[in-house]
């Protein structure tokens, strides 16, 4: 469950990041 939310929050943070 916890692996989900830390691959969204690193996800979230790289399209952040890309903008």
């Amino acid at each position: 469950e916890s692996e989900i939310d830390v691959f969204e929050a690193v996800d979230r943070k790289r399209h952040e990041d890309e903008m």
